[in-house]
């Protein structure tokens, strides 16, 4: 109970807005006074302690005001990525915060919020400089983000503290008078249930807090292990060894743009040419002012000419597409002139560059133009093609020269530790441009590599490390070349079928279930493909588990024979890769394993 009738100092504000020298006029006069209050508050108070629980994420969709934009930059500084997803509103209130203790030296603030910032990538820049203002950090992740699928360590699911996908944490930051930074972690696993009894019955002082090594370039508020970074540094980044990469194509409309069949592309591209906005939107239930712009589409396949040509859309799945190149048209973003590069006999090795499931598995291959899904449904592919048209605006594409994608010092190095003359384009002699592809593929998909350098596969892009072994070098790019070739679909092995097709061929794609080492593709269990191996059944490429997802994507269609040979052929594929990575391994063992086979020469200027 209040011993007096002064209000409690309770105000109703958006914090983020800065104060003002005028307030503006407001008809409600309750609301007036409220603004009126806080303005004072925000010019003559200082804070010790700020708590909260801020929005989540809305992309920075809202509360763009300048003030806090401007503060914002200090979290972008310096960042080369060229997209910087450090915009959401959680972001912005910590940026205030900290701003709010800067003022007074002394205090703390502590919030729940989603988890993505202790250890992404691109706020690398965001710890750095919280840990300029706070020499106390303490983060207790909480976890439960539905988007990576996270288990506990016993292999259950993860439960989230909301209902929300994001993972959550809560943070608390100690701003002080000590120079000595310390950053402490902790972590919670489970059900909600158990989450809320611990949360309920313990403080900052019973938990149990590790302090781990936040150091730089990352700066990460989560343990790391680290302690091969001397020995994988020696190796060389995909960004080194190929000359110009880019992020696979976002259309904004994939279910317009792509086609599984291409008479329906082409229906879609005569449509486009012929028939008003309106009819084209009433006809394939399109909307006339969403993301994707019909009346851009028009207008680029009207002025510009294209190509009908397939997209890997995901591991083993290409589908029909119209591509002019030109952004903000049929396509949003197709990634020219380096995706031109599918439009040219070639091989595209795709990954990605810090994968938000911290998954180590996200390599595959193209022929053909790719899609940012191309290897995982979280992270944007990333394409670096062995092979780059001359002619980059595509009118004589397939006659031009192409010109090779490999980087000058790599070619030089590579020469260095094989001792090996050079020959043709500066290569290794005796080498091909393929072979070096294939050694790649082959070290990409080595077991040992992935588990080995784990931790550096989660936050940048591969590195691979050459070797001073010339039948090493040989015997991985054999095994790499033969996994290409699995992967294209082109490897004779496919035709070799170890599955079989049983019930209706009639039977459409109704529910993917496997049991009994059979993938069946209706509820009742009466077609699919029996002989599929458990093994294959649960392979990942990426983000995806292949055999179940190919047929997933075509539920509510029946298959077509030319569908089921070729998913005979991905059963196949899979199960040729696993015993391809097993003798990767085994070749590199042979040779001195990891490290030994691939100690390199002294390098000389």
């Amino acid at each position: 109970r209040f011993a007096t009738d002064e209000r409690a100092r309770i105000y109703l504000t958006n914090a983020l807005e800065p104060k003002v020298k005028h307030i503006p006029h407001i008809a409600i006069e309750a609301l007036a006074h409220e603004a009126q209050a806080v303005n004072e508050i925000k010019w003559y108070k200082r804070f010790t302690v700020v708590i909260g629980n801020p929005p989540y994420s809305n992309f920075g969709q809202q509360n763009k005001i300048p003030f806090i934009l401007g503060l914002l930059e200090d979290y972008k500084n310096g960042l080369a990525e060229k997209k910087i997803n450090l915009d959401d509103d959680f972001i912005k209130f910590i940026r205030f915060s900290q701003q709010i203790l800067d003022s007074t030296a002394l205090g703390v603030f502590g919030m729940i919020t989603n988890n993505v910032f202790i250890d992404g990538i691109t706020h690398r820049r965001m710890r750095e400089w919280l840990k300029t203002s706070f020499p106390d950090v303490r983060v207790l992740d909480l976890h439960g983000s539905t988007k990576k699928r996270e288990e506990t360590p016993d292999g259950k699911p993860d439960e989230n503290v909301f209902d929300i996908q994001q993972g959550v944490g809560i943070s608390l930051f100690v701003s002080s008078s000590s120079r000595k930074s310390r950053v402490s972690h902790a972590e919670l696993w489970g059900d909600r249930a158990s989450k809320y009894g611990i949360l309920t019955k313990n403080s900052v002082n019973s938990t149990q807090w590790r302090q781990i090594d936040s150091a730089p370039p990352h700066h990460f508020f989560v343990p790391k292990n680290f302690r091969l970074a001397e020995e994988y540094k020696t190796a060389y980044a995909l960004s080194e060894v190929f000359t110009e990469q880019n992020a696979g194509i976002q259309t904004k409309n994939d279910g317009f743009v792509y086609a599984i069949r291409r008479d329906d592309i082409e229906e879609r591209i005569a449509d486009l040419r012929t028939k008003r906005s309106e009819e084209i939107a009433r006809k394939y239930e399109l909307s006339l002012d969403g993301h994707w712009d019909i009346h851009a589409a028009k207008d680029d396949v009207r002025k510009n000419k294209g190509v009908l040509v397939q997209v890997l859309n995901k591991p083993f799945d290409k589908r029909w597409t119209y591509y002019t190149g030109k952004s903000s048209g049929f396509m949003a973003r197709p990634r020219s002139p380096v995706m031109r590069s599918g439009l040219i006999p070639n091989k595209i090795l795709l990954t990605v560059r810090n994968p938000r499931r911290g998954n180590t598995d996200s390599f595959f291959v193209a022929d053909t133009i790719v899609d940012k899904d191309g290897v995982s449904p979280f992270d944007n592919a990333t394409v670096f093609p062995l092979f780059l048209p001359e002619d980059e605006s595509g009118q004589a594409m397939l006659l031009s020269r192409n010109r090779l994608n490999l980087s000058e010092g790599v070619l030089a190095a590579l020469r260095e530790q094989l001792a090996l003359e050079a020959g043709d384009d500066d290569l290794p002699a005796g080498l091909t441009p393929e072979d070096i592809f294939h050694y790649i593929y082959a070290i990409l998909h080595s077991p040992t590599y992935r588990t080995r350098y784990a931790e550096f596969l989660k936050i940048d892009f591969p590195r691979v490390p050459l070797t001073s072994s010339l039948d090493l070098f040989r015997a991985l790019a054999k095994l790499g070349g033969e996994l290409v070739a699995l992967h294209l679909m082109e490897s004779p092995k496919l035709d070799k079928h170890m599955t079989k097709w049983v019930g209706d061929k009639k039977q459409e794609v109704e529910k993917v279930t496997c049991s009994d080492d059979t993938v069946w593709i209706d509820k009742a269990k009466t077609a699919g493909f029996t002989g599929v191996p458990e093994n294959v059944w649960a392979f990942h490429i990426g983000g995806y588990q292949v055999c179940e997802k190919w047929l997933k994507d075509r539920k509510g269609r029946t298959l077509s024979d030319e569908d089921i040979i070729h998913y005979h052929k991905i059963v196949v594929a899979l199960s040729e890769t696993i015993r391809l990575m097993s003798d990767i391994d085994a070749v590199i063992a042979a040779h001195g394993g990891w490290p030994g086979a691939f100690a390199t020469k002294e390098i000389t200027e």
